[in-house]
């Protein structure tokens, strides 16, 4: 697992959408077919950064977080 985070004081200035596109980018050249990501549902920022690179939600899972959250599965195909 992977947990990737912009610091507070940087948000706002496109550098997770950056991110993103990079390991986006690095996937695709590695011919990895299909990404996979769990977001909190009340995370608006990163479902808009995910939705706006493609992502769909693909299912839920249930308490998945240690507070007893769910977590929306998030799936963009690559090929």
């Amino acid at each position: 697992m992977l947990n990737v985070a912009v610091d507070p004081a940087f948000r706002g200035r496109g550098t997770a959408r950056r991110l993103l596109a990079e390991v986006l980018h690095e996937a695709r050249e590695k011919s990895i077919e299909k990404c996979c990501l769990e977001v909190r549902p009340g995370n608006a920022p990163a479902l808009r950064l995910y939705r706006g690179a493609g992502f769909g939600q693909a299912g839920l899972r249930r308490r998945y977080y240690s507070d007893g959250e769910d977590a929306l599965v998030m799936t963009l195909e690559l090929s």
